[in-house]
């Protein structure tokens, strides 16, 4: 009888122990998995947006001054981009325009579907940079306002450059007049991702007189809410991810 109490004792011991490892390991996992998840990235490259008025420094969750948020810095081969994409079309190598000779040359080389979404994914990165409520202190108020408009153009743009590679096209009434490479087959939701996109694109003549001579109409980026909402969770972006859309700044 002692002899089975024992085995039944160390038993309940051995249940307990179990039960209460199991238990401190599901708690560390959960402490350790928002500060996984809300990790803060590598401090970026200062560059483009900062000024002779501020410096950038680590990130601090709730800056009091002389610090302070603003949009992190933006590549400045980005931004050529966006404007390059903005310009009037030229044929024969007028100075200030996108010669079409490159424009074709962009469609007819061989992509990939990840190419594509790079360019988006950093193209509305921008946009989500020049919206931040601070983004004044870093770039004055018109430039940064032409930078909207012309970054809501550029992912337009690559969307119609993506319908002349995608087998079928992301809008098959449309026909792909300008692409013999037209054979890129994406995922499900991928092509969900891209039909998104294309749906987003709308025509406006919002900020339309500052390209310059081109049409007065132009295709940009004005998603549904619902939309922005897929979008930016398909891509992996968060408007208040630290290090890279959200900085710190120090005034100097």
């Amino acid at each position: 009888m002692n002899r089975t109490k024992a085995v039944f004792i160390v038993s309940m011991l051995l249940t307990v122990v179990i039960i209460l490892g199991w238990s401190l390991i599901g708690k560390s996992r959960q402490s350790l998995g928002p500060s996984i998840n809300n990790a803060t990235l590598p401090l970026p490259a200062q560059q483009a947006l900062t000024t002779d008025q501020a410096s950038l420094v680590e990130y601090q969750v709730s800056p009091q001054d002389p610090y302070f948020h603003g949009p992190c810095p933006i590549d400045s081969a980005i931004l050529n981009d966006i404007r390059q994409r903005t310009l009037p079309i030229g044929f024969e190598n007028e100075k200030g325009t996108r010669q079409w000779e490159s424009i074709s040359k962009n469609l007819e080389e061989k992509r990939s579907i990840d190419s594509f979404k790079k360019n988006l994914r950093d193209f509305l990165l921008v946009l989500i940079k020049l919206q931040h409520p601070q983004s004044y202190r870093l770039m004055g108020n018109s430039e940064g306002g032409d930078m909207i408009a012309y970054a809501r153009v550029a992912i337009c743009d690559e969307i119609a450059i993506a319908h002349h590679h995608i087998k079928g096209g992301i809008d098959p009434s449309i026909g792909q007049d300008y692409c013999e490479n037209n054979n890129l087959v994406p995922s499900k939701q991928d092509r969900i991702l891209f039909e998104t996109f294309y749906r987003s694109c709308r025509l406006t003549a919002s900020n339309a007189f500052r390209f310059g001579p081109v049409l007065l109409t132009r295709s940009a980026f004005y998603p549904s809410k619902q939309d922005l909402s897929l979008i930016l969770k398909a891509l992996d972006l968060d408007p208040k991810r630290p290090n890279e859309a959200v900085c710190t700044y120090k005034n100097r």
